[in-house]
């Protein structure tokens, strides 16, 4: 995840990993809920 930073030198960076990119806002809440959902899916992998 990246809070701040320049599309132009992001996004060719992450490209080469495949997927999709989205550009989102959450509220802290939401953002804190994605966070914890990563990393139990890290963790069970």
């Amino acid at each position: 995840m990246v809070k701040q930073a320049v599309a132009d030198k992001v996004v060719p960076e992450l490209a080469t990993y495949g997927g999709q990119l989205g550009q989102i806002s959450l509220s802290k809440a939401d953002e804190d809920h994605l966070k914890e959902m990563a990393k139990a899916t890290r963790a069970a992998a």
